[in-house]
């Protein structure tokens, strides 16, 4: 279970059955710092970044945590469904 970061969380803004999508958000002003959803070409979530935003190894760390967790979810619900992987799925 990951832990409570200090600086950011996660807000969901689309859940689907295959995929969702969620906000990174900023602890301190609630800023959006950019966007966790699935990414077709890798087969795999991703985090795409608000241009200009910076992040220590800490909040990289816990973003990459989140996305392992979402990776682990995803493909427990794809079991659960007996789905099939698609090359181009998006959701």
């Amino acid at each position: 279970m990951m832990a409570e970061s200090k600086w950011i969380f996660f807000e969901l803004i689309c859940k689907g059955g295959r995929t969702s999508s969620w906000y990174v958000i900023a602890r301190k002003n609630e800023a959006v710092l950019g966007e966790i959803k699935w990414f077709g070409k890798w087969r795999q979530y991703a985090f795409f970044p608000v241009i200009g935003t910076v992040y220590n190894p800490d909040c990289m760390d816990h973003i990459s945590e989140f996305i392992r967790g979402e990776m682990t979810r995803r493909k427990e619900w794809l079991r659960k469904h007996k789905v099939k992987h698609k090359v181009d799925d998006d959701g």
